[in-house]
């Protein structure tokens, strides 16, 4: 079977050390003898630089096929809306010349970037191809928290129209749906103008286990701080400002805070803290995940704290947490609330209340064995529901049976 993946943000087996979504996945169709070609962007998101291209395949059980683009240096900006056109109009111009040469059988379609998506279903029906549209961000929902909520509904309907037009074309158009969390895959199959029964299934994101070694910790002792740490982006559906609040709350105890990433939100929240004269919080701006992971890998807490009107969902930050074995404080709700107060992985806390995110923090810096527990808990956790080899081989049995079907 030939099965092409559209996504151009994953790294490519080779490119690095990190194993994710699609890489994970491709490796495991190519292990059981499928040809597979993933159709990428020579612009890489992760580091916002040009990809270093290989002169020929490395693998021979996977093609990379490069499309160019436009580099963009926000997440949010009309930089990256133009390099996704770019990459949509790449992908149809290789999935025509593909299947010329080796027919496609099969076509995984990732969301974001939704353009791309459509024109990859558009692509399969036309042809009479499989074709699965795999949601890993809601999109276009998760981009209406990049706009201030007083012009929020204004904003989304005037630019967001054509987001969402490619996602209903797409999920209507698919033959199978997947999704990273089941209430994503609810909001991908809402999309569908008949409701009848649709081959779908949600796998979680999957880590290569084997990629860092996470070092046993002992609970700080109670002369040294405890560090609760974030990273991602500053939006406006994440509750930052919370977070700085609290910080002020928790001034004079042993709790240090770091802030990691950027976006629309950074300059309000760095004022915050600064107004507030706090030596507690450190913002690192945006920096490499290689950066990122020692300061995470020291951290005791990861936070992810997100407003109140945000719709229950399980994120990707969650996920980076658990896997390095670091107890979350959380006010997200939905599946992921359910299996940290399930399995204790951390603490819940009230959305854009800072006395209960202070609460929280404080009673894991009195009670500091608990965040032993936790974080093994965590790491537990991680190794029974987010081993990228069992969920991936899941997937790809997924892709098989869809095929036979």
């Amino acid at each position: 079977m030939h099965v092409v993946i559209v996504n151009p943000y994953d790294f490519l087996p080779w490119e690095s050390n990190r194993r994710y979504r699609y890489s994970m996945l491709a490796a495991e169709l190519a292990l059981r003898g499928h040809r597979v070609s993933w159709i990428t962007s020579d612009f890489l998101h992760v580091t916002k630089q040009y990809r270093k291209q290989p002169t020929s395949d490395r693998n021979q059980d996977l093609r990379a096929v490069f499309v160019h683009v436009p580099p963009y240096y926000r997440n949010v900006s009309l930089r990256r809306i133009i390099n996704h056109r770019a990459y949509a109009r790449g992908v149809l111009d290789s999935l025509k010349s593909l299947h010329v040469s080796e027919p496609i059988h099969l076509v995984v379609a990732s969301i974001p970037p939704t353009e791309s998506a459509r024109v990859a279903m558009e692509f399969c029906a036309e042809t009479g191809i499989l074709g699965l549209v795999d949601m890993q961000d809601p999109w276009p929902r998760d981009l209406e928290s990049f706009f201030p909520k007083s012009i929020r509904k204004f904003l989304s309907s005037l630019l967001l129209t054509s987001f969402r037009q490619d996602v209903k074309i797409a999920a209507n158009l698919a033959s199978g749906l997947v999704a990273i969390s089941p209430e994503s895959l609810d909001y991908l199959a809402s999309f569908r103008n008949h409701q009848n029964p649709l081959t779908q299934a949600s796998f979680t994101l999957g880590f290569d286990t084997q990629e860092v070694q996470i070092p046993e910790k002992e609970p700080p002792n109670k002369s040294s701080s405890i560090i609760a740490s974030y990273i991602g982006t500053f939006g406006y559906s994440y509750d930052l400002e919370t977070v700085v609040r609290s910080a002020d709350i928790c001034a004079n105890k042993n709790i240090q805070f770091i802030l990691i990433g950027d976006g629309p939100t950074y300059s309000s929240v760095r004022k915050l803290a600064e107004d507030l004269g706090l030596t507690n919080v450190t913002f690192t701006g945006r920096i490499p995940f290689d950066s990122a992971l020692p300061i995470l890998l020291k951290s005791d807490i990861g936070l992810v704290p997100y407003v109140a009107a945000f719709p229950p969902n399980t994120v990707n930050k969650t996920f980076e947490y658990l896997f390095l074995g670091l107890p979350v404080i959380s006010s997200l709700r939905g599946m992921f609330e359910q299996d940290l107060q399930e399995f204790k992985l951390g603490l819940q806390y009230e959305a854009e209340n800072a006395d209960s995110l202070a609460n929280a923090l404080l009673y894991l810096n009195e009670n500091r064995h608990l965040l032993n527990e936790m974080g093994k808990r965590c790491l537990e956790y991680a190794k029974t529901n987010m081993d990228g080899k069992k969920i991936y081989e899941k997937y790809a049995d997924f892709i098989e049976e869809l095929f036979a079907a």
